[in-house]
């Protein structure tokens, strides 16, 4: 019986500390190590769902996203080459993305233990977030927060610009900051803290160069709590659409 076999690159190789594994609703398991991700599916299978690709295409973005929230930090991932592997050993080489959804389960460690004490494990924020960002692939404010926090890593320059633009997405979601603030249970502080950083700050990084003579760049306090702010601000966004009807 043939089978098929998905396959992504990723920079940096070394993006996850140890190798790990998605485990899907039909038994497939994604392989991410050392800069590839894998995963083989019996042709039956991905025959009967033949949008399977790009669902786990998404999976996968999910948990590098996950990771990036965690750990701030730059990645690339290719489209899944699709490879057919026949067998007598022949291969038929592919390249294809389309659109559907899966369920996914990411195993790890529940907790860690250090003097009788529970310590918080990056890893577990990590899939954390990568199973509440799967569940809504389709939310447009979602992705634009995402987005906005992809970019801010990916542009360091222009960081508290694109950390903004998250608390600029679900300011227009709910047309008003004092509706968005109640809804997704921000505080007034923090909605406050993140405005003064991104906007009225003399900040290289920041949005409105035009308001100082004298800008100097952030510093690691300023750009750590705008992070914090800008990371809070999505996960209070998921669980209200986790709790929404």
């Amino acid at each position: 019986m043939d089978t098929v076999v998905l396959e992504w690159e990723y920079s940096p190789p070394d993006y996850f500390d140890s190798p790990i594994k998605i485990e899907t609703q039909d038994k497939c398991n994604i392989e991410i190590d050392n800069g590839k991700a894998v995963v083989k599916i019996d042709s039956v299978v991905f025959d009967a769902n033949p949008l399977m690709s790009d669902a786990l295409n998404h999976v996968l973005k999910a948990r590098f996203i996950g990771a990036q929230l965690v750990r701030h930090k730059k990645f690339t991932l290719s489209s899944p080459a699709k490879t057919i592997v026949h067998p007598d050993g022949c291969r038929d080489y592919f390249l294809q993305v389309e659109p559907t959804r899966v369920t996914v389960k990411v195993t790890g460690n529940q907790q860690i233990f250090r003097d009788g004490k529970v310590v918080p494990d990056p890893k577990l924020d990590e899939i954390s977030f990568t199973l509440r960002i799967h569940k809504h692939p389709n939310d447009k404010v979602l992705a634009k927060m995402l987005r906005g926090y992809s970019d801010a890593v990916d542009e360091p320059d222009h960081e508290l610009v694109h950390l903004y633009e998250i608390r600029d997405a679900i300011s227009k979601k709910f047309s008003d900051d004092k509706k968005a603030r109640s809804a997704l249970k921000i505080s007034y502080d923090d909605w406050s803290d993140l405005g003064k950083l991104c906007n009225e700050d003399p900040l290289l990084e920041g949005r409105h160069h035009g308001k100082h003579e004298n800008l100097h760049n952030a510093t690691n306090a300023e750009l750590s709590k705008a992070r914090k702010i800008a990371k809070d601000m999505i996960d209070a966004y998921l669980s209200y659409l986790e709790t929404s009807p």
